[in-house]
């Protein structure tokens, strides 16, 4: 459903016969910016159109600008704010279930080493975190995955048993929602949706292969 309404959304954007910038206008910024173009951007490519984040930009929460936007499109209101509600009953329940994790990125590349010794070290490249961080605001919970990651390097010098040099971590915070963080703890950037590496595990991809 959350597709489909998305979806609707963004057919109607790119076949309007309004601009984006007209778009915006009509949603109630008089002198639209780039970085309202960019908001707008960014909600049409969320799968879940940002609505599982608090996005502000001093005149919109997230949930209203989608509101003003179906609002600007003649979009039948009521079923809009149904979609609403859904997507974020929906977004409040996966964060409710989901418990961030750090996953340590080494840019592992399977050469001979067998698959049994990968799936039983598998756990290494995941760091949890104590239950009492789930109370944390989501700023609070990436200080604490800062502080972790340099814990971690203290710990590993660096180097993680049979998967190699660490290269970079990321904070999973929400499910495909995470930050990039250097080794020193840095935050690199925001990332939406799979991160590739962990996605190709060798262990995952070994065992589809067996599955065939």
């Amino acid at each position: 459903m959350i597709d489909n309404f998305r979806a609707d959304l963004v057919l109607k954007v790119n076949e309007s016969e309004w601009s984006r910038e007209a778009i915006l206008k009509k949603m109630g910024y008089q002198k639209p910016s780039a970085s309202n173009l960019e908001r707008l951007q960014k909600v049409l490519n969320s799968p879940t159109l940002g609505l599982d984040v608090g996005g502000y930009d001093l005149k919109y929460q997230s949930h209203e600008f989608v509101q003003e936007l179906c609002r600007a499109l003649e979009l039948p209101l009521d079923e809009c704010d149904a979609s609403i509600a859904r997507i974020k009953r929906q977004t409040d329940d996966d964060r409710a279930s989901f418990k961030p994790y750090l996953w340590v990125d080494t840019d592992f590349k399977r050469k001979s080493q067998p698959i049994f010794a990968l799936a039983a070290l598998e756990n290494r490249r995941y760091l949890g975190f104590p239950k009492w961080l789930l109370r944390l605001t989501p700023e609070q919970q990436l200080v604490q995955a800062q502080e972790l990651v340099q814990e971690h390097m203290r710990e590993t010098k660096g180097e993680l048993l049979i998967w190699g040099t660490i290269k970079r971590y990321w904070f999973f915070y929400a499910p495909n929602r995470s930050y990039w963080l250097a080794p020193d703890g840095e935050i690199i950037a925001k990332n939406e949706g799979p991160v590739s590496n962990q996605a190709a595990s060798p262990v995952i991809e070994a065992m589809n292969k067996a599955l065939l």
